[in-house]
């Protein structure tokens, strides 16, 4: 468990520290990259996003061309992550900064379940053939809702007692991308890959303001954070 929470703290580390640099030699080798005759015509993707399987989400993305140098990306994901389930490794570095006491009783995340959607403008800034390949800047919106499930237990009448407390979250973000779309493989598959920063803004249902003072790597901080992705697509 210590070396997993440790591999969860690194991957926080280096896309804290790293993303500067990623972004260099991202654009670096998009820039050098060259469209060829074998690349095929094609209008809109469907991806999918697969890092996100770690954190017990499952995301989609649809992305339509709307000019020669313009597609719009929307979003849209669902997230089940319980101690038992696929999302085990995210819930446990979320349990730290996720707690939290009623009076006496203290309270710990056993399930995270919810949905989101989001939407990206992205200007291609090297396409010479009018397809939505290669190097993009785009702005970005989303929105996310999460219900938190977290157990106390106590003693009663010289019995435990379990007791479960559920949490409502509203995550508000948005910001800029920088990325690109690599090639084409067997004239089917793309893979995309972006970064970034922005801002958030997380809110509980029972509270009047946004959170505050929450470390970086928590689901409900608010505050400027970078950002990156890996999407896998299919063309059509």
């Amino acid at each position: 468990m210590k070396n997993t929470k440790n591999l969860i703290s690194s991957a926080s580390g280096i896309a804290k520290w790293h993303l500067p640099a990623m972004i260099i030699v991202f654009c670096s080798a998009f820039t050098n990259a060259q469209e060829t005759d074998l690349t095929p015509s094609f209008k809109q993707a469907i991806e999918i996003s697969p890092l996100r399987l770690f954190d017990g989400t499952f995301q989609m993305s649809y992305d339509r061309k709307v000019s020669d140098k313009w597609s719009i990306n929307m979003s849209g994901q669902g997230t089940y992550a319980s101690e038992n389930g696929y999302g085990k490794m995210y819930l446990e570095s979320q349990k730290n900064v996720l707690s939290y006491t009623i009076g006496d009783m203290y309270f710990s995340p056993r399930m995270i379940t919810g949905f989101g959607a989001g939407i990206e403008g992205r200007n291609y800034l090297r396409s010479r053939s009018g397809l939505p390949l290669g190097l993009y800047a785009a702005p970005y919106l989303s929105y996310r809702k999460v219900w938190m499930t977290s157990t106390s237990y106590s003693w009663e009448n010289d019995k435990p007692v379990e007791k479960d407390h559920t949490r409502n979250l509203d995550i508000f973000s948005g910001g800029v991308l920088l990325g690109g779309r690599l090639g084409v493989i067997k004239k089917i598959y793309s893979v995309d890959f972006s970064a970034g920063a922005g801002i958030r803004f997380s809110k509980y249902s029972d509270e009047n303001h946004f959170t505050r003072f929450r470390t970086m790597k928590a689901l409900d901080y608010s505050g400027v954070l970078p950002t990156a992705s890996l999407k896998i697509g299919i063309l059509k």
